[in-house]
């Protein structure tokens, strides 16, 4: 008897085990198919009950539209809005709106009253929930007064940004014995002190500091000064210094200067690019072995320097059918190994090997013949990992795909059992019969 409890209670794990896969199938698919309809829950935790919604300006704030003192629009078309006055002061109008849904990013305005600049000017797109910084500085002879809501600190940052608003920062003259220092953190990076200061002519302003954030190294300042932390002394006229960091982590390269390659006519190859602002040179490199041999020194590999207004150069007496590896970059700086354009987004001359930094062509007279793109085997890395994931796919696939066999085996296995069980039962009691009769 307990032969026979022990092969029920294998047979019931077996059909146990199917039923739960069907019912989390089964339930987890339902679910799947649940959560992506409109009506999922109940209307009070839809979305739609907590719908955002905006009023935008849809034309120009001014006092032009039905206004009256104080801050008010007196008609239903209209909403109330700040602007710049030509004057620098920040005034309050109204201008025709509409009304958004479905927000899924605020606008953040930040504007400079008369004689002052701001960092991220105009209308910027925040996500719900998300920051954003902007710095005022003042024109030379002035001086950053105060925001239009009344901050007073230069350098602000808007954080859980929830609506939309509008920043003014408001500066005035500053007195004729008085000068003002600014500093300001470019990307990657922020400025420890004060960066704001109105001081005396002639007298010293405070230690400031360029501090670096993670992933990212001080450069230099806008007057080419290496070291992060400065104190300007003697001070005779108000100054603006910005603070340039540097990444340190892999980046993702940008063909920068848009450049292009084409088949001239004469056995010759045009390369063409696009002017970057701010850059001082370029360098154009060219190598009849592509990629395998870049950057070998005995490879042949052809460096041509060209000037700051030059936007194209011809390789001349190109063989016909041979594949020239181009790459063409743009240089804020005279050293041809670093001083990258910060546009080409780049942190070591290696990373030129690729696309979109590399460009391969190959002519037959003045037409290009396809150049293979090996893609994702251009080496063996790549190869490699290509082949671990197909073979982990197919190993994945052989045991999904074993599992019913090993479900009826089970199962007939458990049939098999009870039968034998049975039939000894079955022998059993008919020799006791027998051997009743006998006695």
């Amino acid at each position: 008897m307990s032969n026979i409890r022990v092969g029920v209670g294998k047979k019931g794990i077996v059909l146990a085990l199917i039923v739960g896969v069907l019912l989390l199938g089964g339930g987890g698919g339902y679910l799947l198919w649940r959560v992506n309809q409109e009506d999922t829950v109940a209307p009070t935790d839809s979305d739609a009950s907590e719908q955002v919604c905006v009023d935008r300006c849809t034309g120009t704030c001014s006092q032009a539209y039905p206004w009256q003192s104080p801050d008010q629009c007196t008609d239903d078309a209209y909403k109330g809005c700040e602007f710049v006055s030509a004057g620098g002061n920040v005034l309050h109008g109204c201008c025709l709106y509409e009304r958004e849904c479905n927000i899924t990013a605020y606008h953040i305005t930040y504007a400079a009253g008369a004689n002052g600049s701001v960092t991220n000017a105009g209308q910027n797109s925040v996500a719900p929930g998300g920051s954003i910084s902007s710095t005022a500085s003042p024109s030379v002879g002035y001086r950053f007064v105060k925001w239009s809501d009344n901050k007073t600190t230069a350098t602000r940052t808007d954080t859980n940004v929830q609506a939309d608003a509008i920043y003014t920062a408001i500066f005035e003259v500053l007195p004729s014995d008085q000068v003002t220092l600014t500093y300001i953190a470019g990307s990657g990076g922020t400025i420890s002190g004060t960066a704001t200061q109105t001081i005396a002519k002639g007298a010293s302003g405070t230690a400031v500091t360029a501090t670096p954030n993670s992933d990212y190294t001080f450069e230099k300042w806008s007057d080419n000064k290496t070291t992060a932390t400065r104190t300007d002394t003697n001070v005779q006229v108000s100054a603006t210094y910005t603070a340039t960091f540097k990444s340190t982590s892999p980046t993702t390269p940008v063909n920068c200067t848009g450049f292009t390659l084409s088949c001239g006519a004469n056995n010759t190859i045009n390369i063409n690019w696009n002017l970057v602002t701010g850059a001082v040179k370029y360098i154009a490199r060219i190598n009849k072995a592509p990629k395998s041999d870049w950057l070998n020194e005995e490879g042949g590999d052809v460096w041509i320097a060209l000037g700051p207004d030059v936007n194209s150069y011809v390789i001349q007496n190109a063989q016909s059918g041979v594949v020239y590896g181009v790459n063409v970059l743009a240089y804020d700086g005279p050293d041809g190994q670093t001083d990258f354009h910060p546009s080409c987004n780049m942190t070591g001359l290696g990373q030129i090997w690729d696309p979109p930094m590399y460009i391969e062509i190959a002519c037959q007279g003045t037409s290009p013949i396809v150049v293979p793109d090996t893609g994702i085997f251009d080496n063996s890395k790549h190869t490699v990992i290509f082949g671990f994931v197909v073979l982990v796919i197919g190993l994945a696939w052989t045991w999904i795909s074993t599992l019913p066999k090993k479900a009826l085996f089970a199962i007939s296995s458990t049939s098999s059992k009870i039968r034998e069980d049975s039939e000894r039962r079955r022998v059993e009691n008919r020799r006791e019969r027998l051997e009743k009769r006998i006695k």
